[in-house]
């Protein structure tokens, strides 16, 4: 086939714009690719960016966290602390307690045999008035306590009863 040359021209002509727009497709296609690439880059730094803010507001929070069980074991500490010197303070008081019961019941037996000898030394004393009064012959004399027992009695304890017992 022959073709003229102005066919041939014609069809030069087209096989061009052919090949200009297919070359201009081309191009379109490799910025397609490459503005593809980008935005997958981009997406992948943006969700990588959103993971690491994510962190860092839970780090955030945990902070805020750590720092209200900070105030909370700071109160805790304070009261815990107020309360052992309560104790403490209790715990003296009943030391001292306990010493002022410890010198009472130390002082006790002197306190009883005191009191003790001067109710017996009224006791004989009563009976020996008693027995002065009206004589008896069948009744025996009864012991009489010596001056010295009596007198120290008396100066021990002001505290006499006399009963009859």
């Amino acid at each position: 086939m022959r073709y003229s040359i102005s066919v041939v021209c014609i069809m030069l002509s087209s096989a061009c714009g052919s090949a200009y727009r297919l070359s201009h497709v081309s191009g379109l296609l490799q910025y397609s690719t490459r503005s593809s690439v980008k935005l997958l880059l981009t997406s992948s730094k943006l969700r990588s960016v959103k993971m690491e803010q994510r962190k860092l507001s839970d780090q955030a929070n945990t902070l805020v966290d750590l720092s209200k069980m900070q105030s909370v074991m700071y109160e805790l500490m304070s009261e815990l602390n107020d309360r052992s010197e309560d104790l403490e303070r209790q715990m003296l008081s009943l030391e001292q307690r306990v010493e002022q019961l410890t010198a009472g019941f130390s002082a006790l037996p002197a306190h009883l045999s005191a009191t003790l000898n001067a109710q017996h030394a009224a006791l004989i004393r009563l009976l020996q008035e008693r027995d002065a009064k009206t004589p008896s012959p069948s009744v025996p004399a009864l012991i009489t306590p010596t001056p010295s027992a009596n007198n120290q009695a008396s100066e021990e304890s002001p505290n006499t009863s006399t009963s009859n017992c």
